[in-house]
């Protein structure tokens, strides 16, 4: 009878195992190709559930831009709504100009800084604006689909260690999502800088948020 349970057991963890995995790659697989206007209209009735700021800030280059848009929409498909989606361009990259889709102006806040900070400008700009104690700003690639409960997790992350930066594992260097407030920042650089130059100027210690349902997709 015992050995009946756990082989029933067993069954019945592998069949949601495999429930799960088919409902997040249906979602990967939507997001590619969703309209975008029932996204943007169904993300005002997420609810708002961190009384502090939170800020999504990334960048992105001229000849990817144009297809961002998973990664966008993956942003408004969550269990948890933020402040601001904000997405920091130069002028140029390489010499290149941007061609913003026009749609993206009704997800994001589009900031076009004058200067190219290189990978920290998915970073820079946002810490130069946003300099109140306690906001939330989550750093984020431009080639990734990101979990449906992302938000939400590395936020209670964010509020169970109020005093720590967090990170998507396994390492701070390439991670897909780096959680920090202003004060955590020694300066703010005005040249070009990557995560090592974050990593190198943070005043606050470190912990990894293990979460795997954020997918590359470009």
């Amino acid at each position: 009878m015992i050995l009946q349970l756990f082989i029933i057991g067993i069954v019945v963890i592998t069949i949601c195992f495999i429930i799960n995995n088919i409902t997040k790659n249906m979602r990967y697989k939507n997001l590619q190709k969703a309209p975008m206007q029932q996204y943007i209209n169904n993300y005002g009735n997420v609810e708002k559930k961190c009384k502090d700021k939170v800020i999504l800030s990334f960048t992105t280059t001229p000849d990817r831009i144009k297809y961002i848009t998973p990664m966008l929409l993956s942003l408004l498909d969550q269990t948890a709504r933020t402040d601001q989606i904000a997405m920091n361009i130069p002028e140029k990259c390489n010499d290149c100009s941007y061609d913003v889709p026009e749609q993206y102006k009704d997800i994001c806040n589009i900031y076009t800084v004058g200067k190219d900070y290189g990978i920290g400008t998915k970073y820079v700009p946002t810490l130069l604006r946003e300099d109140n104690c306690g906001t939330k700003i989550i750093l984020l690639d431009d080639n990734k689909i990101y979990g449906k409960d992302f938000i939400e997790k590395i936020v209670q992350e964010s509020d169970k260690y109020p005093d720590k930066v967090i990170y998507v594992g396994p390492e701070f260097k390439g991670s897909s999502a780096i959680l920090i407030k202003p004060e955590f920042i020694d300066c703010v650089n005005h040249g070009k800088c990557d995560d090592i130059w974050l990593l190198n100027n943070l005043k606050a210690d470190k912990i990894m948020l293990d979460y795997k349902d954020n997918k590359d997709y470009l």
